[in-house]
């Protein structure tokens, strides 16, 4: 990922509020914050991640990789010539900032000129101050409990084949979920997801339950914000609990990603070519990275 600036801010439910903007090119001396260093954005600890066993016979296990909670260190240096006011005053803004809201977070946006390329956000754990110092600087330690760097734009993917749909992510570098949604138009009773043959498939995540014509069902498989949910008449509807046991949440890997989406009619039904679709812009996801 290639970047020129960080920008600091508080985060809250609505709204955001910019504390400082980090260049890092050619820093600007007329600040009142100026990034000296930044530790805990490199990729860090990596450690084998359990997401599934296969169902094919075999005694596979099927790992991903995870991070730790992050802990991001920046050491700043105070301008007060830039920004006209007192070193005591511009230590204060950055102590009111760690608490400036119910959720309690500072977010770190990383900038390509005028691209937001990912944010992360974290808590404020230890907060160190140079207090007599010719040159003062503070020392922030935020702890990110999702470590990983997401872009926030969402990216959707299109003209995707029903039965072989290829995911296709060049940018991100670490595996993530995604959203999936699907239309039906007829009575569809099981929705199959799987990779390798149908019989014995390497891995599977299927859904039982009676999906009707203009139906809509949602799989998110993002983590810590899973959900599966149909949609019907405007009213939503969870289906976590008509999930198999033994499903493996489908995700993205960086590059290409296949799998097979298959489906079956209720018996005694045929099922006709239109019973789904993907939609415009139904499969979407936000790029992840594991760090600069």
């Amino acid at each position: 990922m290639i970047i020129d600036a960080i920008h600091l801010y508080t985060e809250e439910y609505s709204t955001t509020t910019q504390i400082a903007t980090f260049s890092l090119k050619n820093p600007d001396l007329t600040q009142p914050y100026i990034l000296q260093a930044a530790a805990g954005l490199d990729a860090g600890e990596f450690t084998p991640k359990f997401f599934g066993s296969s169902s094919d016979g075999s005694s596979l296990r099927y790992y991903s990789h995870g991070v730790k909670d992050r802990e991001v260190v920046l050491k700043i240096r105070l301008n007060p010539q830039g920004a006209g006011v007192s070193n005591s005053s511009l230590r204060d803004a950055l102590l009111k900032a760690i608490s400036s809201s119910y959720l309690s977070k500072l977010q770190l946006r990383f900038m390509l000129s005028t691209t937001e390329k990912a944010r992360l956000s974290g808590y404020v754990t230890k907060f160190e101050a140079s207090l007599f110092s010719n040159t003062p600087e503070v020392l922030i330690t935020l702890t990110c409990p999702d470590p990983y760097f997401i872009d926030p734009a969402v990216t959707t993917f299109s003209g995707l084949d029903k039965a072989n749909p290829v995911f296709v992510d060049n940018d991100s570098t670490a595996p993530h979920g995604f959203t999936i949604n699907i239309g039906f138009g007829a009575s569809v009773a099981l929705v199959k997801f799987y990779k390798g043959i149908a019989a014995t498939p390497y891995w599977y995540f299927n859904i039982t339950y009676n999906f009707i014509a203009s139906d809509i069902l949602t799989i998110v498989s993002v983590e810590n914000k899973k959900e599966v949910y149909v949609t019907r008449s405007a009213i939503k509807t969870s289906l976590l609990d008509k999930v198999a046991p033994g499903s493996t949440w489908p995700i993205l890997f960086p590059g290409s990603t296949t799998f097979t989406v298959d489906m079956q009619q209720p018996i005694g039904t045929s099922l006709p070519t239109t019973a789904w679709t993907f939609g415009t812009g139904a499969c979407s996801h936000n790029k992840t990275y594991w760090g600069l």
